[in-house]
């Protein structure tokens, strides 16, 4: 018999078994990797890969993936994120930065946000509805606070329950996760009338609750002013910080609990400028510069080590050299030195804490982002100069829904 022998032409059958032989042994090889193996790979590929792609690779992975404990546990583990950038005005399109050691790759964010984002967590946006602007903006008028909430990625949204409340002068919306029980909460902080003093906070529970209720625990006389801005969210926790006031606020989503401590201790010794806070991997940062000798500026860093006790920690100074750095090709199009210095803000702590951006508010230009551990410095994009019409949150894809026990499904979809 001379089958199989290259004089008989059968090299093509020949090839043709050994190809098919090694494709079932490939198959095998992945069969047979224990699911704790293939857990623990799939969990460090991004979000977008694991739902465009590594779900459809086979059954096993599939399950994998949208199993609610991979699904935390992926977002446990995120240790990248980037920055999340909408201009508050038409066609309020939003933009999500990447980035990377010494370059950002911008692009579109592939969801309709007719409106403002109001808020970010988890890779959840919590957003203003289109219809809610009909005509002249009321933001007093009930009925067209229209809110929901969206997972870009896996193209998921939600209606936030209507709120009942009238008449409020001034009001902030705030996503956050509940530290043990994972539930996904709208906080939704007011001042009642014109009184700057009267203040209330309600919230909601994505997925779960079907009316708001009011926060009924007490805070000092002392903080009801600082409610009037803008609280910032992280770790469970709803944070209220400006540079007028020599302490910080802070609300426990989950135990709806109010905490009051100071601010850092070396910030009232007088050589400081104006603080700015900022939420920095999983808690509260709070930078503070000051000049040194001509042309010489420093941010100092701290963290918030307990959002209860209210201990801070100095991390980092930066340093940055005008003077001898402006020539780099990092600064180019930047406006005057002087300008840069008196006027250059944070604006966002991305990449796990590591890399902090700034943008120039007196000037359209680029942002420019710094790693404070290495020491890096780029600039990418380009902003306005009415830095107050954006809205910029770090942010980072993810796989997460409302409740701990939500799957992920493809299409839009409704509530949770």
């Amino acid at each position: 018999m001379n089958a199989g022998k290259t004089r008989n032409g059968n090299i093509k059958c020949g090839k043709f078994q050994s190809i098919a032989c090694s494709n079932r042994k490939k198959k095998s090889c992945v069969a047979s990797l224990p699911e704790e193996i293939v857990f623990f790979i799939l969990v460090r590929l991004p979000a977008d890969i694991l739902y465009n792609s590594a779900q459809y690779v086979c059954w096993q992975w599939y399950s994998i993936i949208r199993n609610p404990c991979f699904i935390y546990e992926h977002l446990r583990r995120s240790t990248t994120s980037g920055l999340f950038i909408q201009y508050d005005r038409l066609p309020y399109t939003p933009c999500f930065a990447e980035l990377g050691k010494t370059n950002a790759t911008v692009t579109e964010v592939s969801f309709p946000f007719p409106i403002e984002v109001l808020a970010t967590c988890d890779g959840l946006v919590l957003f203003r509805d289109r219809q809610n602007r009909d005509g002249p903006v009321l933001f007093s008028n009930r009925k067209n606070m229209t809110i929901r909430v969206a997972n870009p990625l896996i193209k998921k949204v939600a209606t936030v329950p209507p709120l009942t409340v009238q008449g409020y002068h001034y009001s902030y919306f705030s996503l956050v996760r509940a530290r043990s029980t994972r539930e996904y909460k709208v906080v939704f902080a007011y001042g009642s009338n014109l009184r700057i003093e009267d203040f209330d906070c309600m919230v909601v529970t994505l997925g779960k609750d079907h009316a708001w209720k009011l926060i009924n625990n007490k805070f000092p006389n002392s903080c009801r002013k600082l409610f009037c801005c803008r609280p910032l969210s992280k770790g469970g926790f709803l944070y209220w910080a400006h540079f007028d006031f020599p302490f910080v606020v802070t609300l426990d989503v989950e135990s709806e609990m109010f905490y009051e401590f100071p601010i850092p201790a070396a910030l009232c010794e007088g050589r400081y400028t104006v603080p700015y806070y900022l939420t920095r991997g999983k808690s509260l940062s709070c930078m503070v510069q000051f000049l040194g000798s001509p042309g010489i500026m420093f941010w100092d860093v701290w963290d918030l080590c307990d959002p209860m006790s209210g201990e801070w920690k100095k991390l980092y100074r930066i340093e940055w050299d005008f003077k001898n750095s402006r020539p780099r090709p990092v600064f180019k199009g930047l406006p005057s030195r002087s300008a840069v210095m008196s006027d250059i803000l944070p604006i966002a702590w991305v990449n796990n804490g590591e890399v902090v951006l700034f943008c120039v508010s007196c000037s359209p230009g680029p942002y420019v982002a710094y790693n404070v551990k290495t020491g890096e410095t780029f600039t990418f994009g380009s902003h306005t100069s009415y830095v107050w019409w954006y809205f910029w949150r770090d942010y980072a894809y993810s796989l997460v829904w409302l409740t701990p026990s939500s799957l992920i499904t493809r299409g839009g979809g409704g509530g949770s």
